[in-house]
């Protein structure tokens, strides 16, 4: 069963969007996220079809989103995310890093969000300096402080 999503949204201020995105029957199927929109996008669709993907669409930033859900953790498992987080950091091969982020339970937590490529791409940026969050923050929403 397919759900057909009419969805308008609109800028939050009162500065006129940046861009504008019509979209008329697409069809967005088995993505970590079907469609991800930041700030000033105005999104005009319809019969347009979300099915299967971790998320539908978001509006804001995935970074928190991922945040959000980290610190909603339990403090046990939030130890667990440090220790592999450090882990990680000291795994210098990108290609043996991304393996082992796709094992972990970080990113078993965050695959409700995203698919495991997305959360594997996100958390190697952040650890590599690349990402809009900074490794140090990652680690003190984990930590809940």
């Amino acid at each position: 069963m397919s759900n057909v999503i009419p969805f308008r949204k609109k800028p939050t201020s009162s500065q006129q969007p940046t861009t504008t995105i019509k979209m008329s029957g697409c069809h967005f199927e088995e993505n970590g996220i079907g469609m991800l929109l930041g700030e000033g996008v105005e999104v005009d669709m319809d019969t347009t079809t979300f099915l299967n993907n971790g998320m539908g669409i978001v509006a804001g930033s995935i970074d928190e989103k991922f945040l959000q859900t980290l610190s909603e953790s339990l403090p046990k498992e939030r130890l667990g995310f440090a220790n592999e987080l450090n882990q990680f950091a000291n795994t210098s091969d990108k290609e043996s890093r991304l393996k082992e982020i796709e094992k972990s339970s970080i990113s078993g937590k965050l695959s409700s969000i995203a698919n495991i490529a997305t959360v594997s791409t996100w958390l190697n940026e952040v650890i590599e300096g690349v990402s809009s969050v900074d490794f140090e923050v990652l680690l003190n929403t984990i930590m809940g402080s």
